[in-house]
């Protein structure tokens, strides 16, 4: 059994040529980071234009672009 800090040569077990993921692991845990601060940032501001659809929704805000605002992917073939 190869060493723990020797990573094993023989891919074809798993159905791959070659190291799948070959690079510095530092590396992949910065590109991991990034995703993963990118995947909170969508989550923001999906959040925050829930919260404004909601409070669009209950009046004030009327037109052609709250009707563009309002819409949701099931209606979004009728407001384009």
């Amino acid at each position: 059994m190869p060493a723990a800090s020797q990573p094993s040569a023989d891919w074809g077990k798993l159905g791959f040529d070659g190291d799948p993921v070959p690079g510095c692991p530092e590396v992949l845990r910065r590109i991991v980071d990034d995703f993963t601060y990118l995947r909170d940032l969508a989550w923001s501001v999906s959040q925050g234009l829930d919260a404004f659809v909601a409070s669009a929704s209950s009046g004030g805000f009327e037109g052609a672009t709250a009707a563009g605002w309002l819409c949701t992917p099931e209606r979004a073939r009728g407001c384009i």
